[in-house]
């Protein structure tokens, strides 16, 4: 039986219209494309917009691992979810990325003791690296991560930036959102496309850059 995987990146939506889950469809098509481990691990279908709570924490309960994406417009609406989940079930891993996690993480993590691990910066490689060692529990030869191990706060040395975007694969091409456009949702859709990665500065008003992380 497979391990099961629960996304979620939760975006603005409007009155008839969702914004593809862009971010975690590239860390799935990453994972499938150059994971080992692939077959081990089932995806479910994105969390991709705001339902009650209860509802999400019902669609994601079997899930033995859990992805969330942090903006400023979802935090508290995720980390909601997240917290219910490791209530019902103690065993998730949490793991958590996006441009709302800080660089130095660990009043962060112990605020929230329900998240097991932080991702900084680019995503793909470290979570699949984190999945894959799912079973170990183990975190110690990842970069780019945060955690608590024994009370004592961790960080790892930082990744360098993928430079080679050719071994980034794009959710549209690799049908990540095939069964999310087969559902009948009710609503249109709106895709995202990644023109640029990152930026050589780092401004501190500024997500985009993230040369401090």
């Amino acid at each position: 039986m497979k391990t099961q995987i629960g996304l979620v990146q939760i975006n603005n939506s409007f009155v008839d219209a969702c914004y593809f889950p862009y971010s975690v469809g590239l860390i799935q098509a990453y994972f499938q494309k150059h994971s080992n481990a692939a077959n081990d691990f089932e995806f479910l279908l994105p969390l991709y917009r705001r339902i009650p709570v209860t509802k999400a924490v019902n669609y994601l309960k079997d899930v033995s691992i859990l992805g969330i994406s942090l903006y400023v417009w979802n935090v508290n609406y995720s980390l909601e979810i997240a917290k219910q989940l490791k209530k019902f079930n103690p065993k998730i891993l949490v793991v958590a990325g996006g441009p709302h996690v800080p660089a130095n993480s660990e009043q962060f993590l112990r605020n929230n003791t329900f998240i097991d691990v932080v991702c900084h910066g680019e995503g793909e490689k470290a979570f699949l690296q984190i999945v894959e060692n799912y079973h170990k529990w183990s975190w110690d030869e990842i970069h780019s991560i945060s955690y608590i191990k024994q009370n004592k706060y961790i960080k790892q040395k930082k990744s360098d930036r993928i430079s080679d975007l050719s071994i980034v694969y794009s959710p549209y091409i690799e049908n990540i959102f095939e069964r999310l456009l087969q559902k009948r949702t009710g609503h249109k859709w709106i895709g995202l496309l990644e023109t640029n990665r990152g930026c050589p500065f780092s401004c501190t008003y500024c997500d985009w850059g993230g040369n401090n992380l």
